[in-house]
């Protein structure tokens, strides 16, 4: 793995996986399965030794070898000593307490609720353990991917080739700080099992005795978790376009005063010309979303055919489709971070204490509401009704041609998985 996404991708996938671990028994609903139920589901997951143990060990593995790929070595080590310091310090007395629930001995619920309390509850929580600092972080960039060819002058020669990426993607910093949910975040939602599986065995009124002081505000505290990385996700595209609109970008390639704009996400098709006139066939659009504060990304290039997408053409159909496209990759990010996981979680909590759900937000899955949206796709002028069928349609036969054509698609999810 050479390249940066891929890497930050797995460095963000393995902490993923560990919220996913947790998150799973966690979210069950506990509207449900009711608070025995979850306090059971709880203590299985801890049946024959921690699995969550390993998960988190593997997040700093992970952290270890990627960020040496990016001769980042001394970045990793400041890193992974802040969360050895967080066991240490925070979690290490919760695990002794689910050691001796593991034994068969009577454990203390008070250190597993100091450790959520310094985790989540207290006043400076988000600015403690969930903070690290800037400059040891790696943001996404594609600086150095993708080239767009101008003119310097009017003469024919004089090509320049440019950046055409939209360049680092990096979150707000604040005295040099950074939100940062690596680790962090599934350790949290370790220390929240913890402490069902203790209270749930020491005290049967659990869920009414811990429902103002814990329960609740640890589900708040999570959704302060969930918007800040959700508002982290950034859709990068180029902004409308159409047929006249791209080829007029890159035909002629001019740079000078009043010549056409440079267009981020937007190149060439060849991207070299082989001799001056130059004449694109086609332009490729990079698109996708990125996880700021991790870097998670899921990115892809968008190939427009000037054969089949006329120069002339301002059809905003391509477009249209194109936004279903962009969707999906936002929709990738948001569940490769682990984002539906917490939402889970959050609504499980949520139950148990008799609390409203949280809304679901437009990433955490496919919505028929936001693919007619996004894309446009107009109702029947007479019935004023949507037909599924014109949809299905519109996106497999719209150009590009970017769905298998030899494959019958037998539901909504497996085509726009396409």
């Amino acid at each position: 793995m050479s390249n940066l996404g891929d890497l930050l991708k797995d460095v963000t996938g393995s902490n993923s996986k560990a919220v996913g671990l947790i998150g799973d028994v966690l979210g069950t609903a506990a509207d449900i399965s009711g608070a025995v139920g979850l306090v059971a589901d709880v203590i299985g997951l801890f049946a024959g030794g921690d699995p969550t143990q390993a998960a988190l060990q593997n997040i700093l593995t992970t952290i270890q070898n990627d960020f040496h790929q990016l001769n980042a070595d001394l970045q990793a080590e400041n890193i992974i000593n802040t969360y050895r310091e967080l066991d240490d310090q925070v979690t290490s007395p919760a695990q002794a307490q689910l050691q001796q629930l593991q034994s068969n001995m009577k454990p203390d619920i008070v250190p597993c609720i100091t450790a959520i309390d310094d985790l989540a509850l207290n006043a400076d929580a988000f600015t403690g353990h969930w903070q690290q600092v800037y400059d040891w972080q790696i943001f996404w960039t594609d600086l150095g991917q993708h080239y767009q060819l101008r003119r310097t002058h009017p003469d024919p020669g004089g090509l320049l080739a440019v950046d055409a990426g939209y360049g680092p993607q990096t979150p707000p910093q604040t005295a040099g700080q950074v939100f940062s949910y690596r680790y962090v975040l599934p350790d949290c939602l370790r220390m929240t099992a913890i402490f069902i599986a203790v209270a749930g065995t020491v005290d049967p009124n659990w869920v009414a005795n811990y429902k103002t002081s814990v329960l609740t505000p640890v589900a708040n505290f999570l959704k302060t978790i969930h918007d800040t990385i959700l508002g982290g996700i950034t859709q990068l595209s180029p902004g409308y376009w159409d047929g006249q609109t791209v080829s007029d970008a890159l035909t002629p390639p001019y740079s000078f005063p009043g010549g056409a704009p440079f267009w981020s996400g937007v190149s060439q098709i060849p991207p070299l010309p082989p001799q001056p006139p130059f004449a694109p066939t086609g332009a490729n659009i990079e698109f996708g979303a990125v996880e700021k504060y991790s870097g998670y990304s899921s990115m892809g290039n968008y190939q427009i055919s000037f054969q089949d997408i006329p120069i002339t053409s301002t059809d905003p159909s391509p477009f249209n489709k194109f936004q279903i496209r962009l969707l999906k990759r936002a929709i990738d990010v948001y569940q490769g971070v682990g984002l539906l996981h917490v939402w889970n979680v959050i609504n499980s909590l949520n139950a148990l204490v008799g609390a409203s759900p949280m809304s679901r937000p437009s990433y955490a899955g496919w919505s028929f509401r936001k693919i007619l949206e996004v894309s446009k796709f107009a109702a029947n002028p007479t019935t004023k009704k949507f037909s599924l069928y014109g949809l299905a349609k519109f996106i497999r036969y719209t150009l590009p041609l970017d769905t298998k054509q030899d494959v019958l698609f037998t539901s909504f999810q497996e085509l726009l998985s396409h």
